[in-house]
């Protein structure tokens, strides 16, 4: 799946739930499927990726995953 885009001002943070994202089309991510993200950005930037497992609550799991891409 292409054509999702997010937009982030210079010095700003932007969050993005991955659950909630659309694409041009307006289709979502399908659920249940596994995925892999490819950022492109025109400078450097940070990003911080974080994954929280809520499928059962009792059993939630959450990981934090932090980059500089080479630009």
């Amino acid at each position: 799946m292409r054509g999702f885009r997010a937009v982030c001002g210079a010095e700003r943070t932007h969050h993005i739930r991955l659950d909630k994202i659309r694409g041009k089309d307006g289709e979502g991510i399908p659920y249940d499927t596994p995925y892999a993200i490819l950022l492109e950005s025109s400078e450097p930037v940070v990003v911080q990726y974080s994954r929280l497992d809520a499928s059962r609550a009792e059993l939630a799991l959450m990981t934090t995953i932090a980059w500089t891409p080479e630009a």
